[in-house]
């Protein structure tokens, strides 16, 4: 008798362990937020997807189709928070949090920014794995909304929000930044952030999610502007971790030459002093295959044209960010880990004075071929 009055003392202990535990179909998920400041109040709209076995038609296990969009308003991201809370069902849970959405509004303004960051870094579920972007204040809410491809019946976890480096792999233009790596970016000295910015495109009628844009952050505190459409593509030549990018190559009429697939890229940046003044030598090697060839060329001189127009789009990049007083290459930090006695005899506010002459490129491509058909229109 008293065996049997210590079993059931025991097991009623463990199944007191799952009292306060949360069923899993009775909680909302959240996978994106933007934010928003309009009127000195934080505006913030959040994007549930639901488990479980409570969807309605057209749900799967895996999450809503058809993405719940709910809003808080307040004076202070906190306060903003628990307005969401006062008009959802069921208790959210931000272990999911997947993507962050900051408005062009909200990183105009001195120091707000870092109030939503600080917030987010204070949160215990936060995972530093969200990937984070920028976009208009209009186009929130429809970001959040046509975050997935609705009529290829994909879920908003596998959209272009939660899950940008699949289609980064396919197409490598503008390099998916996460919540990591904009702290370090951040808070380092000298260090300019690149975010990517959202547009949305109409497509017989309905509207997608494009990445051709990137806002550049300096500091937490100083927002430098946008670079839009062909403004970024110089950015495509800086990342060594490029798998997949093509280049098309035109005659002096504009007219297609080639396209090119560049599959392999190396780059170096060597800060030097030249005739008293800082200099920094890019250094690119890459590889490439012919994708389509349009025009009589010779493979030394389609090598010759690719290298001049991958500078070119370099030197646009470099030349719209000076516009901006915007380091977009990073170069003063290559100073910073390279040589820091240096960068502190040179930088002013932990600045460099940069002109278009500070940046000399050097490009070495080559086209890999297995016979003279690939040249062959």
């Amino acid at each position: 008798m008293l065996k049997k009055t210590i079993f059931i003392f025991a097991i009623s202990i463990l199944l007191t362990g799952c009292w306060n535990s949360d069923e899993v179909d009775r909680m909302l998920y959240a996978h994106a937020i933007a934010v928003n400041l309009k009127d000195d109040l934080f505006e913030i709209r959040v994007q549930f997807v639901i488990f479980g076995g409570r969807g309605g038609q057209g749900q799967e296990a895996g999450g809503s189709l058809t993405p719940a969009i709910e809003k808080g308003v307040g004076k202070t991201i906190e306060e903003a928070l628990f307005d969401l809370y006062k008009s959802v069902p069921e208790k959210v849970f931000w272990g999911h949090l997947s993507a962050i959405v900051f408005s062009e509004n909200l990183m105009e303004e001195k120091g707000k920014l870092t109030d939503v960051i600080e917030k987010f870094v204070r949160y215990p579920e936060t995972r530093y794995t969200i990937w984070i972007y920028s976009s208009s204040e209009e186009a929130l809410n429809e970001i959040l909304n046509v975050g997935s491809f609705k009529d290829m019946n994909l879920s908003p976890i596998f959209g272009r929000l939660g899950d940008p480096k699949n289609n980064y792999e396919q197409s490598s233009l503008i390099k998916p930044v996460n919540f990591n790596d904009l702290l370090i970016e951040l808070d380092e000295p000298g260090y300019t952030s690149i975010i990517p910015f959202i547009q949305l495109k109409s497509n017989g009628g309905e509207k997608h999610i494009r990445f051709d844009s990137v806002s550049i952050l300096y500091t937490r505190n100083e927002f430098k502007g946008i670079l839009r459409g062909a403004e970024v593509n110089g950015f495509r030549w800086l990342h060594s971790d490029i798998t997949n990018n093509n280049l098309l190559i035109e005659d002096e009429n504009k007219k297609p030459l080639a396209s090119l697939i560049i599959d392999k890229l190396k780059v170096n940046i060597i800060p030097e002093t030249k005739n008293e003044n800082m200099m920094f030598q890019l250094k690119i090697k890459a590889t490439a295959n012919v994708g389509e060839i349009f025009q009589d060329i010779t493979k030394e001189q389609l090598a010759e044209k690719a290298k001049k127009e991958i500078k070119k789009q370099i030197l646009m990049t470099y030349k719209r960010g000076l516009d901006l007083d915007a380091d977009v290459y990073r170069l003063t930090e290559t100073l910073y880990r390279k040589d820091l006695k240096k960068w502190k005899e040179l930088t002013s506010k932990d600045k460099l004075p940069l002109t278009e002459s500070s940046l000399e490129i050097d490009i070495d491509l080559l086209i890999k071929s297995s016979s003279n058909l690939e040249l062959t229109p």
